[in-house]
């Protein structure tokens, strides 16, 4: 039930950056930016105590719903975020003994890669930030949750997108910044990566 209302309280508040333009509400988006991320790490405690997890999915959710307003509203990912996220998730797995390293040089590859291809093919596709945010993140994560999270991002991505266009917030050739729909899919993975692997194997 809390990992459901994590989940929702990000999408909340994604939702809401979504729907605004900062400059007459960014007040109030940093007071909510920081109740919401106050409450997810009460949450996260009473689910994790204090534990390498909790510490793991705290960090994780500071630093990626930055990335979604930073993304949001100046349609960038800056390079030091990705290099903290990148320094501290493989400090992390060494220290914890979480992620084996041939499984963190693979991740940080396996999602990045593919997203530079389609870059390349697809001009504009997928900006740079994606695709350095997705290495960092797969080194963090391994490459089996970094694959589950790039699905995730995908779904999540597409159904907002259509439900947006279906309200005319936006048009069918608008962009709109990919690094939210990413931070939800890490996330998301982050705290239920186990399970939803275990699943799928088991289909």
């Amino acid at each position: 039930m809390n990992i459901w209302l994590i989940v929702i309280l990000l999408g909340l508040f994604i939702g809401i950056c979504i729907g605004t333009k900062f400059s007459e509400k960014e007040k109030y988006l940093k007071l909510i930016y920081i109740a919401i991320n106050f409450t997810i790490h009460i949450l996260l405690y009473s689910m994790y105590g204090l534990t390498p997890k909790c510490i793991q999915m705290i960090f994780l959710s500071i630093i990626l719903s930055y990335i979604s307003v930073i993304d949001l509203k100046y349609n960038i990912i800056p390079n030091k975020v990705i290099a903290i996220i990148f320094i501290f998730g493989v400090l992390f797995n060494i220290i914890s003994n979480t992620v084996a390293v041939r499984n963190m040089v693979i991740g940080f590859f396996i999602i990045s890669v593919l997203l530079l291809i389609i870059s390349i093919i697809l001009k504009g596709s997928m900006g740079g930030g994606d695709i350095k945010l997705m290495a960092a993140a797969g080194a963090f994560l391994g490459w089996e949750k970094i694959v589950v999270a790039f699905f995730i991002a995908s779904l999540i991505a597409s159904i907002t997108s259509i439900i947006l266009i279906l309200l005319r917030r936006i048009k069918s050739k608008d962009m709109i910044p990919y690094g939210p729909f990413l931070s939800m899919g890490i996330f998301i993975t982050g705290l239920y990566g186990e399970k939803i692997i275990s699943w799928y194997i088991g289909i």
